[in-house]
This record gives structure tokens, C-alpha cells and sequence, in this order.
């Protein structure tokens, strides 16, 4: 078990080592995502990145989630990703930012609505399939509602 360790933790000095994302650089973003502690709500994850710096972006995304008949629930995420380290194929990175979730109960006269603010935090990969196109992983808590931890997978097109 020390061996797994000791080559995990050589793997990551070496990797953070090299060349950060360019400055400038845009992509968007897609994919499914699954909020495993909050309503177990299947969604899907929309969004976009830009580059402010190098190794730093900002990446707004909309997230909507299938919830039960009668239910609408969405969601607009304000992230910013650092990205500790990158290759020419592997990119990782940490996740920070707002969230604003919005609950809409369609089955009640009037319907009802309840939004919350809450905080993002998590973690992030991109495997470059090539010089566009990549898929991205993610893990990101909010606090927003009941508070989740939602997962999420997907490709990413940079332009």
C-alpha cells in the first residue's frame, strides 16, 4: 500500500511540474451529472470556460435536473477553476464558486418557487482526446437546498 502511495504522490510532483492552460483559451461544456445526496436528481451540466489568466478560469454553467412531474429544478453556477498542473493530455484542477438553485412546484394553484444561494467546492479533469476535443470529470459540493455532492461527466470542445 506505501508503494501505491509513494507512486501517486511522484505521479503528481512530476505532473504539476508542467505547463499551465493558456491565457485566453475558450471551451464549452456538456454533460450528465447526478446529485447523489440531495433529491438523487438525474441532469444535465451546460456551460462555458474562459481563460483569464494562465491556469485560471472562469466557467459559468446551467445545470437542469429531471426531477418528478410537476417539479422544476435548475440551477446557475458562477465557478472559477485553477488548474494545478496540465500535460498535452491531462489536466486537473480545483473548483470554487456560487450557485444559485431554483425549485418549482407546478402540481400546487398558484405554483410554488423557492431558490437558494449556496457555494461550490470540488475538483476537475480533462483528458485531451485531441486539440478540441476532451472529456471532463468532475466532483463538486453545494450548499445550496439540502446540500450535494454531485458528480458529473461529460465532454468539452475548446474553440
Amino acid at each position: 500500500m506505501k508503494s501505491i502511495y509513494t507512486f501517486i504522490f511522484i505521479s503528481l510532483f512530476f505532473i504539476t511540474t508542467l505547463k499551465a492552460q493558456e491565457k485566453d483559451d475558450f471551451s464549452i461544456f456538456i454533460g450528465p451529472s447526478y446529485q447523489l445526496i440531495h433529491n438523487s436528481d438525474l441532469g444535465v451540466n451546460v456551460g462555458l470556460e474562459y481563460f483569464l489568466t494562465t491556469g485560471t478560469a472562469i466557467a459559468p454553467s446551467f445545470s437542469y435536473y429531471f426531477s418528478a412531474k410537476g417539479i422544476r429544478t435548475y440551477a446557475f453556477n458562477a465557478d472559477v477553476r485553477y488548474y494545478l498542473n496540465t500535460s498535452s493530455r491531462f489536466h486537473y484542477f480545483a473548483i470554487g464558486g456560487f450557485s444559485y438553485l431554483m425549485i418549482k412546484n407546478t402540481l400546487t394553484t398558484p405554483a410554488l418557487t423557492d431558490s437558494n444561494i449556496g457555494i461550490n467546492a470540488g475538483g476537475g479533469f480533462v483528458v485531451a482526446l485531441n486539440d478540441k476535443i476532451g472529456l471532463l470529470g468532475q466532483l463538486k459540493y453545494d450548499s445550496s437546498g439540502a446540500a450535494s455532492i454531485e458528480p458529473m461527466l461529460g465532454v468539452t470542445y475548446k474553440f
